[in-house]
């Protein structure tokens, strides 16, 4: 029998979701966490209060987390928009390619099998005997004691050769130009896969092509395979492109409820993943404004859930649109209207129903699963004259509700049991064929038991021939009822189903495969989908997420069975340790996990690995502004650059170093390294790095006082970087030429260089750029005394440097504060306010604008009268500007003060 109530107990609740409804349908946004342990009552309020809502008023999207899916990046939100493009926004999708030619070759040079698609046309014959040769000649000449695999890489031109080595035979991919780390592990498994599907023939072919029959479809499958690009980007812009996401997605909420006010129902965010969990914080400072509803559910207590997740959301409530909603037991009447309603006239013998009461301790769920029990054992029937309860009646009273559960547990079949066990284990829709094949079964055999199984309430079927567990808890409660021997065996199962399904394209079914070979403890498994599931993490900028899964990695890395570059693959997870930390801001950690991969490195005598870890280590403590720690590093990595003769990675390393320098006041050391660094952009024809080369030439130029060579630089940027997909540079290009623009006075110019820069950030949500951009405005609106445009400006800028933690953006916020407060004639609050800004600008380490704001600060004694204080101040711009080299800054010294000395 199935029983559901009529809604009752949740009156006040239900009215502050329906006053939070009318208020988001008028434009006043909120956020409302509903808690409260399993079964009291969360989803059915909800479920309530969207039935209720008027018809067509507000669209409603239904998002959930399942306890196997917390380690997917923003699985609630993917599960809430299906198809939308805010799932292309989270996912990150990237630029693609594909392999332009693939060769099997066995190791007397022989070409097993090939295929191209793209590209010219290659001899397949003298390919494999060139690379045999190259490859013989490696491994004479370089290869350990116990005989290396041989050459792994070739680079010639824009041309990328990928060889991966098996027992009898190699594999050469080449890609056009790009890197794409996805396609490095696609030809590792595909050596695998050979070695398994043609054992005897690899290890003495004759040249028939009857024993390798179906190697060729192999290889075009794999041919036909598309990669995400890998972006070469700096740690700073890793960080920007993190938070472009998480505007791109508030930005195609704020389009979605353009056309319907929306209520998003997020449920069970208590194994939500951590970035899920960051964006949700995000979309709740933005909502204030906006006509939409967002109800998250959660409980305490869950099985898999992390106090990381409660303290997170606890935080949520210090948002000014952020409430909660704390649900408690039923009292006695409540729980009596339950079964009024549904059991019309059935009276309880008082005690039975004192007993009913204090063991269901006024949890609805618990109280509906007994209340079924007793209608399955007989004990409350109706013989159609109206429902009666059995005389004397008195059975056990279960204690919780997953006692009650495994007491209907016993009545199934073996079969059944077994397939809710991998469904738990499963734990998210799945179709019958993928649980026949994780139960090793047919799937024609288990229609009729998951028919039964759905007839008594444990699972439900969904659209498009999906089922699911019927409730969360049960998913629970199945899970934790299965030893821990049978829950390595069902996992190694799950996970070799979905190998099985072919859905590797599918990012979830990469981490739940990671996830269920991590807890099969399949060492060598693990290390494999470690690798792409944290990749595709890192693409979709979930650090917190991948961060999990190189981790399994390198835990699981020693006891893997591959001795063949281990230390490598050990390097390379490090390395993308040290990525996750950048992007979440934790620099300290970021510098241990790389010094940790550069140590490696070292040992392993692999140069290019060696130079590219000491220059992201020098991002890294660019973004701490330990600028000295940064040159140090960045100046190891181009002497072995050099030795690699690697034009790129002295591009970007003089570009680095020209940054520091000039940060640092060596400005002739700084236009000697970029020029340098323009030297070898030429070589490689890559439009972005000279553009960012030219931009920091042209900073460069312009605290050398050289404002219209400055200017016709950064033009020449602008014009290089508009057909590229730098947007980034393109912006800060605009940017600083408009700040010349403003000192040469030229306002209306640099206006309109910086609505183009606006513009540009708001197109590609670019937001951090969008900060900086508006500084910059608000600038050029105090000359033109627009004053309260100009602090609507700042206080947006601040508002989105905050969320970027931009210690330098923030402090310059403050100066431009205190110059508007003494512009309007506030002087005592524009001295407080600059006090602080040259407190902050101390602090960052950012000299050219603490002079500029000593200068700032004297213009303002000056005018309160406060002549002593003036001097020491102007004293402090001089030796500043003349450490720096900054001409600028003493034209502007001279400018406003011609009679100091």
């Amino acid at each position: 029998m199935s029983l559901d109530s009529g809604f009752v107990g949740r009156a006040e609740e239900l009215q502050a979701l329906e006053i939070a409804a009318k208020e988001a349908r008028g434009g006043k946004g909120s956020m409302i966490l509903i808690k409260g342990y399993a079964g009291i009552g969360k989803s059915r309020l909800i479920k309530e209060f969207t039935s209720r809502l008027l018809e067509g008023s507000m669209d409603v999207l239904t998002g959930m987390c399942r306890l196997r899916d917390r380690k997917t990046p923003y699985a609630p939100f993917q599960s809430a928009f299906l198809n939308h493009e805010l799932v292309q926004t989270l996912v990150h999708a990237e630029k693609t390619i594909g392999f332009e030619h693939l060769f099997i070759i066995n190791d007397s040079g022989m070409v097993m099998a090939a295929t191209s698609h793209g590209g010219e046309d290659f001899d397949e014959d003298i390919w494999g005997g060139m690379l045999s040769i190259v490859q013989n000649f490696v491994r004479d000449s370089f290869g350990d004691q116990d005989g290396g695999a041989g050459l792994e890489r070739l680079d010639y031109g824009e041309l990328r050769i990928h060889i991966e080595h098996g027992q009898n035979l190699f594999v050469v991919g080449i890609l056009s130009q790009e890197e794409a780390p996805d396609a490095r592990a696609d030809l590792e498994l595909l050596v695998k896969l050979l070695e398994e599907e043609y054992p005897d023939a690899l290890s003495k072919w004759d040249g028939k092509t009857g024993s390798i029959q179906g190697m060729h479809d192999m290889l075009e499958e794999y041919a036909s395979k598309r990669y995400s690009v890998q972006r070469r980007m700096g740690e700073q812009e890793l960080v920007s492109d993190r938070l472009k996401v998480f505007e791109g997605a508030l930005k195609s909420l704020k389009e979605q409820i353009t056309k319907k006010p929306l209520v998003l129902v997020l449920e069970n965010l208590q194994w939500s993943d951590s970035s899920s969990l960051e964006l949700l914080s995000y979309i709740a400072q933005g909502i204030e404004r906006q006509p939409m509803l967002c109800i998250v559910s959660l409980r305490p207590g869950a099985i898999g859930s992390d106090s990381m997740v409660f303290e997170y959301l606890e935080n949520l409530q210090e948002i000014r649109s952020v409430s909660s909603l704390d649900l408690g037991p039923f009292e006695p009447d409540h729980m009596l209207d339950m079964l009024e309603s549904l059991f019309p006239e059935l009276k309880f013998p008082p005690e039975i129903w004192d007993k009913v009461v204090e063991k269901t301790d006024g949890n609805p769920l618990v109280f509906l699963a007994y209340l079924k029990n007793l209608t399955q054992a007989g004990l409350i029937y109706n013989l159609g004259f109206g429902w009666e309860i059995a005389e004397g009646m008195e059975i056990p009273m279960p204690e919780t509700l997953k006692d009650m559960l495994i007491n209907n547990l016993d009545h199934l079949s073996p079969m059944q049991s077994m397939l809710l066990e991998e469904a738990s284990v499963l734990g998210y829709p799945f179709k019958s064929e993928l649980l026949a094949n994780a139960c090793g079964a047919e799937p024609w055999a288990i229609g009729r038991h998951l028919g039964e199984l759905q007839d008594q309430g444990f699972i439900s079927h969904k659209p498009n021939d999906y089922w699911v567990i019927s409730s969360p808890q049960f998913t629970e409660i199945f899970y934790l009822n299965i030893d821990d021997s049978r829950k390595v065996m069902l996992n190694r199962w799950a996970g070799i189903a979905l190998e099985n399904e072919g859905e590797l394209g599918d990012d979830r079914a990469i981490f739940r495969i990671a996830e269920h070979f991590y807890r099969a403890g399949d060492s060598d498994k693990t290390v494999h989908y470690a690798f792409l599931a944290g990749d595709k993490a890192m693409q979709a900028l979930a650090p917190g997420e991948a961060s999990r899964y190189f981790k399994w990695g390198l835990e699981m890395l020693p006891d893997s069975s591959e001795s063949r570059d281990k230390d490598s693959k050990n390097a390379a997870l490090l390395v993308r340790m040290a990525r996750c930390r950048t992007l979440q801001g934790d620099w300290d950690d970021a510098i241990h996990w790389m010094e940790e991969a550069r140590k490696l490195n070292l040992g392993s005598k692999d140069v290019r690995h060696q130079a590219e870890t000491l220059y992201h280590l020098g991002e890294i403590y660019l973004l701490k502004t330990d600028d000295m720690m940064a040159k140090e590093c960045i100046e190891l990595a181009l002497d072995l650059f050099g030795i690699l003769k690697d034009d790129r990675g002295q591009a970007e390393c003089h570009w680095a170093l020209g940054t520091i320098m000039w940060r640092l006041g060596d400005l002739t050391g700084a236009m000697e390294k970029l020029e340098l660094g323009l030297v070898f952009s030429e070589k490689i024809k890559e439009q972005g790095i000279r553009g960012k080369l030219m931009i920091d030439i042209g900073s460069v130029m312009a605290l050398e006082g050289r404002m219209e060579e400055s200017t016709k630089v950064y033009q020449d940027a602008v014009e290089l970087l508009r057909d590229t997909d730098e947007t980034d540079h393109l912006v800060r290009a605009l940017n600083n030429m408009a700040d010349n623009l403003i000192w040469m006075k030229k306002m209306d110019q640099a206006l309109e260089n910086v609505e183009q820069a606006i513009s540009i950030c708001e197109e590609t949500s670019n937001v951090y750029n969008l900060g900086v951009s508006l500084q910059t405005k608000s600038e050029i609106l105090l000359d033109q005394k627009k004053y309260q445009e100009a602090s609507d400006c700042i206080d947006e800028s601040e508002a989105i440097l905050e969320k970027v933690q931009d210690e330098r953006g923030l402090a310059l916020n403050l100066q431009l504060k205190g110059v508007l407060l003494r512009e309007q004639k506030m002087h005592q609050k524009a001295e407080e306010m600059l006090d602080k800004a040259i407190h902050a600008l101390k602090a960052v380490n950012f000299p050219h604008y603490l002079a500029e704001t000593y200068l700032e600060q004297a213009i303002l004694k000056s005018r309160m009268g406060k002549d002593p204080e003036v001097k020491p101040l102007l004293h402090h711009v001089r030796d500043i500007a003349n450490e720096a080299n900054s001409k600028i800054l003493l034209d502007r010294l001279k400018d406003e003060f011609p009679d100091f000395q």
